[in-house]
């Protein structure tokens, strides 16, 4: 069984990410396997991936954007690690 990776938080956004960096549009398979991580699915169907790579693409995604840029799911999932990481920290 495949777990989720902290990736997973970011989905729409890589694949976004991937599409621009890449080249490769990894939107529809990621949305008929919405359970399967993330960077699996980018390992499968993009051949010279790295995560390295895609890190540094996201970096530069950062600078050029805020939270608001996110999905709202996106936004939710991140809310709710947030929520949760200060529970445990209470």
């Amino acid at each position: 069984m495949l777990k989720p990776e902290i990736e997973d938080l970011l989905r729409e956004t890589l694949i976004a990410i991937v599409k621009s960096e890449y080249g490769k549009d990894t939107s529809a398979i990621a949305s008929r396997q919405p359970t399967r991580p993330i960077i699996d699915v980018i390992t499968q169907e993009v051949t010279d991936f790295s995560k390295y790579k895609l890190a540094k693409a996201y970096v530069r995604w950062i600078r050029a954007n805020d939270a608001s840029a996110l999905t709202t799911l996106e936004q939710t999932g991140w809310k709710n690690l947030i929520q949760q990481v200060n529970k445990v920290l209470k």
